[in-house]
């Protein structure tokens, strides 16, 4: 009886452990969801210096397209190409997250704008690789990076991202654009491009 018992307990255990995981991770692509990705960021701006976090926001360019003309089964393999990539130039403390649909977010710990877009230039040539295995069209992202002020909340800091972003789409897509100043006078870069063929 204690050793049904026990495997009673130890299975419960790791059904709690699987729910748990199903709870926090996007089923599709293997990351955080938006719910988890915000609690672990928030932890993290919690515990890490002031301004030494940067925050990514990318998406892929023209993604309604492929759901259109590939079909849907097609837009969920560059997804998982998409987030495969990311995962694949993480460090352990890094959080990444999908956002919705194909937007996703990732948070460099203890790093700079610069690192950050070094970072971008990694996962989109992990892109340009997976895509031949995946044999998918030549997918392009658009990055709008900015660096976490001190004290700043995440939603503020991904309204600043997404404007980034949304300028980088603006300036051409397949790039990323970074952001400094605040939400109501953004200061943004020069779109900077990322080794992919032309969106």
């Amino acid at each position: 009886l204690a050793m049904v018992g026990q495997r009673t307990e130890q299975q419960l255990r790791e059904s709690r452990q699987r729910l748990r995981t199903l709870a926090n991770l996007d089923a599709l692509t293997q990351v955080p969801n938006r719910r988890h990705f915000h609690e672990r960021v928030a932890h993290a701006l919690r515990h890490d210096p002031p301004g030494s976090t940067v925050l990514l926001m990318f998406d892929l360019d023209h993604f309604k397209g492929i759901n259109d003309s590939l079909g849907h089964a097609a837009g969920d393999r560059a997804l998982t190409v998409v987030s495969g990539s990311m995962l694949e130039h993480l460090r352990a403390e890094d959080v990444p997250g999908r956002l919705g649909g194909d937007e996703f977010a990732l948070l460099l710990r203890g790093a700079s704008v610069a690192a950050a877009i070094t970072v971008a230039e990694r996962i989109v040539q992990a892109v340009q690789r997976r895509t031949v295995e995946q044999q998918l069209p030549r997918l392009t992202l658009s990055f709008g990076v900015v660096q976490v002020l001190a004290h700043e909340r995440l939603d503020e800091a991904l309204r600043r991202a997404d404007q980034a972003l949304f300028e980088a789409k603006r300036q051409g897509r397949n790039c990323a654009v970074s952001a400094e100043g605040d939400e109501a006078h953004p200061v943004f870069s020069e779109s900077q491009r990322l080794g992919l063929a032309p969106a």
